[in-house]
Parts: structure tokens; C-alpha cells; sequence
């Protein structure tokens, strides 16, 4: 849970130049400004997929390994079993933490400034 929260904190402070605005584009890929709006709603979704990549890189070899050892009836495995339950678990966690945005988050103009 702790690198859940430095994750979201150091996404903040990293990327807090986005809440002065982010580039608006229409259909063809035109720029059409910048919109505070938009750098909010980019920021909240930045900082949600940073916190489900601590979540998944981290839970999914902890489970595998709880239920890996309940299995086995020992109470640790092997440095190798563990290593390939670690490689497995950002294997699985990584794409798909990257996966819950799309790269370009398309908006309604409407809920945008005035003039888009």
C-alpha cells in the first residue's frame, strides 16, 4: 500500500505541470489549445495507472507464492520458484496496468473551456 501512495504522490509532483494544461486535438490530430480541464482528468488517470501498476506488480507474486507454498505444505520456496513467480507477476501486472487508459483520452468538448 505504501508504494501505492509514494507512486501516486511522486506521479503528482512530477507531472504537475499538466494541471496548467495539456494540448486539446480534434479528429485530425490538429491542435486546438490547451485546457486545464483536460490536464485534470489526464493527471486523475495518470495517478490511478501508476497505483494499479503497484497493486498488480506487487499482489500477483504474493498470492502466487501464498498459494504456491499452501500447496507445497512448506512455509518458503525456493529462491528460484519465488524469482519466477516475481517475473511472471510483472509480466502479467505491467500490460496491464498500461492497459486501463488509452494513450489519447478523448473528451466530450462540451465538459472542456468554453471555447473548444
Amino acid at each position: 500500500m505504501s508504494s501505492v501512495v509514494a507512486g501516486a504522490f511522486n506521479c503528482f509532483f512530477m507531472r504537475q505541470k499538466e494541471l496548467q494544461g495539456v494540448e486539446v486535438l480534434n479528429s485530425e490530430k490538429q491542435v486546438l489549445g490547451t485546457s486545464k480541464i483536460a490536464g485534470k482528468l489526464v493527471l486523475k488517470d495518470m495517478i490511478i495507472s501508476r497505483s494499479m501498476l503497484s497493486l498488480t506488480t506487487g499482489m500477483i507474486p504474493v498470492v502466487l507464492i501464498a498459494l504456491m507454498s499452501m500447496a507445497m505444505k512448506r512455509q518458503t520456496l525456493p529462491v528460484p520458484l519465488q524469482t519466477v513467480c516475481m517475473i511472471f507477476g510483472l509480466g502479467v501486472g505491467l500490460p496491464m496496468s498500461v492497459a486501463v487508459f488509452n494513450p489519447y483520452l478523448e473528451l466530450n468538448s462540451s465538459i472542456l473551456e468554453p471555447e473548444f
